[in-house]
């Protein structure tokens, strides 16, 4: 409740924010005078906590919305269908090439005493090194260290082997590569911090697997290693960079001022989400910028600005915010204004 209402704060403050940039009350632009009279209260009583959280909810339930997965496809659909249900204009759809790392499947094969096969997800890269394992995948024995302190590995001779370890332990897990284990796997928590995800990779190409598993399939196989039974499992795992579509969505309200609907506002927000394992990336708190972009697009179709308004929603935003580039590459960069400062001469005085 309380980040819900944090975000219905947010949505508030920046619709007085654009309002006061689309539909200045009072001012002279130049040769124009405008004289809107603007209800605050208006504008904030008109951001629908329900709707919102209906909104987030969809999003969210799309599955990861990493750039270049399923569910950003399905993200990039809704708001299209959304941009057409609330009005907007020329609502298209701007395709680009975005390079990601495409999770394409994994699983953890427990050998003995009886053959079972659970999911694995791969973490985000180091640097650009996945977790991508031989054809063949890695046979070994499977132990559990907890959280990875030292101490968790007395008695434990990992090296070769497959190491079982909880997620919120900082980056102890680079003392199972240290000790000599093969790969590690983390078992999903019942919450975690960004700082903890940052952790578990590192922006040098170290060729050590690390993996993702389910808490409903990890519990058991943690008690089984408690009691002190020898498991021996083979994994497998692929993770491949690949340049695939990614999409921005596009929509607009014209401007009802006779000569400043010729003067265009781009207001802007990514829909995609990113996660340390990019194949488990809901996203409900990323979602929130998007849905504070839909909000403002229906308050404006139903108050329609002065100035012409674009509407845009960007995939991208973490992969160094490919999608906006794109968008300014195929638009803003070709527009005269910008030609022309671009050949302008250097001052080197």
């Amino acid at each position: 409740m309380r980040h819900l209402f944090l975000l219905l704060s947010h949505l508030s403050l920046l619709l007085l924010l654009c309002l006061a940039a689309c539909r200045p009350a009072g001012t002279r632009t130049g040769h124009v005078t405008l004289d809107y009279q603007t209800d605050y209260a208006a504008i904030a009583a008109a951001v629908d906590s329900t709707r919102i959280r209906q909104s987030i909810t969809r999003l969210a339930g799309f599955g990861s919305r990493m750039t270049g997965y399923p569910g950003a496809d399905s993200a990039a659909q809704y708001l299209v269908d959304q941009f057409t249900t609330i009005g907007l204009e020329d609502v298209k759809t701007e395709e680009f090439i975005a390079s990601v790392p495409l999770d394409e499947g994994g699983e953890l094969t427990l050998l003995d005493p009886i053959p079972a096969t659970f999911p694995l997800s791969s973490l985000w890269p180091n640097l650009i090194r996945t977790s991508t394992l031989p054809p063949g995948g890695l046979t070994g024995r499977l132990y559990y260290v907890g959280r990875g302190d030292w101490a968790d590995f007395n008695g434990k001779n990992i090296v070769d082997q497959i190491v079982l370890m909880e997620f919120n332990t900082s980056t102890n897990w680079e003392n199972t590569a240290i000790l000599g284990a093969r790969a590690v796997i983390f078992v999903e928590p019942d919450w975690t911090t960004r700082v903890e995800g940052e952790e578990k990779y590192f922006q040098v190409p170290i060729n050590f697997p690390r993996f993702w598993m389910r808490k409903q399939d990890a519990h058991p196989l943690v008690e089984r290693l408690r009691n002190g039974e020898t498991l021996h499992v083979r994994a497998k795992a692929r993770m491949t960079w690949k340049r695939v579509p990614a999409y921005n969505v596009l929509g607009k309200i014209t401007g009802t001022h006779p000569q400043l609907k010729d003067e265009s506002i781009v207001l802007e927000s990514y829909y995609d989400s990113i996660s340390p394992v990019p194949a488990v990336s809901p996203g409900a708190n990323q979602a929130t910028g998007i849905v504070a972009l839909l909000e403002m697009a229906r308050y404006f179709r139903a108050h329609p600005p002065a100035r012409t308004v674009y509407f845009l929603a960007t995939s991208g935003h973490f992969l160094s915010l490919s999608g906006v580039s794109a968008f300014a590459n195929r638009h803003t960069r070709k527009t005269p204004y910008f030609a022309e400062r671009l050949t302008e001469p250097i001052d080197m005085k």
